[in-house]
Order: C-alpha cells, then structure tokens, then sequence
C-alpha cells in the first residue's frame, strides 16, 4: 500500500470517529450544525486529498462538540434545583473554576453563581444562538474557498457510511467509556484513541496506562515522552520504552536520568518543545498527585487544560493517570470536563 493511501485511510478513519462523537452530542440534544459543517469540509478536503486541512477540519469540529458539551454542563450545573443540592465546598469550587469570589455564606455563594449565569453565560450563549440562525442558509460559516457540490459524504453510498459509523461508534464508545465501565483489550483500548484528544486514565496503580503508552509507541510508531514518578530505569525494562524521553518527576538529583521538578510551567514548555518537534507524539503524565502536592489543585486544572488546547491543535495524543482516591469526587469531575475518562480492566 503506497503512504499516500495509508494517509487518506488514517484521515478517514478519524473523520468517522469525529462523525460518531457528533451523532453522539446529537442524540443528546446539541446542536451540532456548527459541527457537522465542519466535518463536511473534512470530507471535502480529503476528496481533494489535502489530508492537512481535512485534519484541521476535524479537530475544530471536535472542539465544537467539546464546547457545546461544556456548555451543557454549565446550564446543568447553574440549575436552581442543583444549585441547591450541591454542598459548599462544591459551591467554592464552582466559584473558582468561574474566577468569582469564594468566600461567603452559602446562599451568597449560589446567589452569585446564578447572577454569573444570568448576566454573563446566558447573555453569551443568546448571543451565539442568534448569531448562528441569522446565517444564510445553504452558506457554509466555515470556508469560502468554494461552496461543496454533490453528495455530502466523499465516501461512497449512504448505507456504506452509516456502516463504517455503527463499528467505529461502537469502538469509541467502549474507549470514551464512562466511569465504571470494564474494557478487556488494550490494544483495542489504543486503537480507539483518537489524534488531538487528551485522556484520564483512571486506576489505582499505574499499570494499564503504560501498556496502552507502549503499544502505541511500539505498534503506531508514535514518538514518546513520558513524565513519572517511577524511577525511569523500572519503567524501560518492563515496557521496553528504551526510545522513550523519560522526565523524572522528582526533587532529587540523578546522575542517570532527567529530572524535573514539580514546575508546572517547566513542565509546558517541554510539553510544547516536544510538540513542535514531533508531529505524531504520545506524551503520558504520571504523577498528577505530586503535582497536586506542590500545587494548588486550580492550577494544576489551569495547567492541564493548557495543555488539553494545545494537544488539540496537534496530532499528538496526551494520557493522563490518576488514583482516583487521591481526590474527592468533585475534583476528579472538574478533570473528566477535559479529559476524556478510559476506564479498563486488563
């Protein structure tokens, strides 16, 4: 098979697991127009066979999805009734993560979120919604270059598509899986991650997480770096990561290894080197609890969903593990906002 038809097959795979993510949102009750023009451009771009743009039109049509998703949990969360269930320190919470005041009692706390709502969401999301229906019909909102003739889908008959979308639905929806849920195959697991999305992997010991960083490394020819709290050496022997750059999370000097300390800035700006380096990259971040314990948990939030935009506009692919006990439930949600939760079982 000739690289260009191994690239076309890669873009249309992703193109069809970004079509099942907005079927998805549709299904819930989003409106996914903004999206969907987006993938129809992908479409478009990958008859031309131009496997860049068709890339940069599937990313921001996940990134329509993830803000509408995120918008739908704001009008969730900012409910009265919800308002009124949630404890006060979920109420602080939700006051940081909006950058309110956090102190007061707890009826000025919801008081505050719900004049935060309704003086700025609210007024945003009006404005949006009117903006998107005064658009001419018919006229794409997301390119110029020329208006798309024929039939929507670049991939042959309908039924044909809505076929390749049940099995791929069907992958990413055991790989997006929900807390809870029990996957079986790492290597399907891996296989269901998609390029420009960022993941939490949550187990209590960091053993799957590596497995699915290794067979991605060794099986995708991705490019891997990888920051632990592990001595570096343990972790090349029993994953066979020789080829990995390994980052030391620690304070302590090492003649052997690359250490880093617990700087989140420090830690960004290798992210980001290794970024512009590495076009196809794998970047596993283990050790999100020593972090928490040199930072403040807003920051650390602030820091990951730096990094969560950033990966997005690559084609790289960011692992995130976690004890889930080393965190109330509140935080590890405000988490599962941005990345993506896989939970499995070996």
């Amino acid at each position: 098979m000739r690289i260009r038809d191994v690239r076309f097959i890669q873009v249309f795979n992703l193109i069809k697991r970004y079509e099942t993510l907005i079927l998805s949102a549709k299904n819930e009750g989003l409106n996914v127009t903004m999206a969907g023009e987006l993938l129809n451009e992908a479409k478009y771009a990958l008859k031309l066979k131009q496997y860049e743009t068709a890339v940069d039109f599937v990313k921001r049509a996940g990134a329509e999805v993830v803000k509408l998703k995120r918008q739908q949990e704001a009008e969730e969360a900012f409910k009265p009734e919800n308002l009124e269930k949630k404890s006060k320190e979920e109420l602080r919470r939700m006051c940081i993560e909006y950058d309110l005041d956090s102190i007061g009692l707890r009826s000025t706390l919801i008081d505050r979120l719900t004049d935060y709502y309704q003086n700025d969401v609210l007024p945003k999301k009006q404005a949006a919604a009117a903006t998107q229906a005064a658009a001419t019909p018919g006229t794409s909102p997301v390119s110029a270059r020329q208006p798309q003739t024929g039939p929507g889908p670049a991939f042959g008959n309908q039924a044909s598509v809505q076929t390749e979308t049940a099995t791929v639905e069907d992958t990413v929806s055991s790989t997006h899986a929900s807390p809870g849920t029990v996957l079986t195959n790492i290597s399907e697991v891996a296989g269901g991650l998609t390029i420009g999305y960022s993941y939490l992997i949550e187990e209590e010991r960091v053993e799957n997480s590596f497995k699915i960083f290794a067979h991605l490394i060794k099986d995708e020819a991705f490019t891997g770096l990888c920051f632990t709290r592990t001595n570096p050496r343990k972790l090349r022997d029993k994953f066979a990561l020789e080829n990995v750059q390994m980052m030391w999370l620690t304070d302590q000097d090492s003649e052997k290894e690359t250490v880093v300390s617990p700087s989140l800035e420090g830690i960004i700006y290798i992210i980001e080197e290794f970024m512009d380096e590495n076009q196809e990259g794998m970047v596993i971040l283990d050790g999100l609890e020593y972090l928490l314990t040199n930072n403040k948990f807003n920051s650390v939030l602030r820091f990951l969903r730096q990094l969560v935009d950033n990966v997005s506009q690559t084609e790289c692919i960011l692992l995130v593990a976690l004890s889930p006990d080393a965190l109330d439930q509140t935080e590890v949600t405000l988490l599962e906002k941005d990345l993506l939760p896989v939970n499995y079982l070996s």
